[in-house]
């Protein structure tokens, strides 16, 4: 996901193959130590979390454009936060890898909402197409369970994710209908 080359490459076979896309699930989380940079020359971080799934969902828009429901499903964090526009790249300010993840994973939620807000003005749709917040308790139960490798993430009330739902959402923030 960080390098653009490699998602450009992937969203042209993708749109050869298949003519409509239902979900795109984008569930990159990288987080660094030290500041490095992508082959893009981005901060690496934010070029994982953030362009890369920004930009393979805006080049398969055409194909989700042809599924009558289609939606994104934009995992984010808890970690959400330490947004600071004029310095994305932190190359003004100490490099933090906390910090560095949570304004990854906000901006990753602005761009979510954006996404919904378009995606309902082309659609015509302005009731049932929102973003949505979904959150599923998957971090609180992967936490009590981190010894345990085979044991199925459930959410905080018992359910497999999505289960007892009409349409099955694993987490984070969701743009369609």
């Amino acid at each position: 996901m960080a390098e653009q080359a490699s998602v450009q490459a992937f969203a042209a076979a993708f749109a050869e193959r298949h003519p409509a896309l239902d979900v795109l699930v984008n569930n990159a989380g990288a987080w660094f130590t030290g500041r490095r940079e992508s082959p893009d020359g981005y901060e690496l971080t934010f070029a994982t979390n953030v362009l890369g799934p920004h930009l393979l969902t805006e080049l398969l828009l055409d194909r989700m454009g042809a599924a009558p429901r289609a939606r994104v499903v934009n995992l984010i964090s808890t970690i959400s936060g330490s947004y600071d526009p004029t310095d994305l790249q932190y190359s003004r300010r100490p490099y933090d890898g906390y910090k560095a993840y949570g304004q990854s994973k906000q901006a990753l939620t602005m761009l979510t909402i954006g996404l919904a807000r378009r995606m309902c003005r082309l659609r015509g749709d302005r009731e049932r197409c929102r973003a949505r917040l979904c959150a599923n308790g998957i971090q609180r139960q992967r936490d009590r369970a981190s010894s345990r490798n085979d044991q199925v993430l459930r959410p905080a009330d018992g359910r497999v994710a999505g289960q007892g739902r009409r349409r099955p959402v694993v987490g984070g923030h969701v743009a369609g209908a």
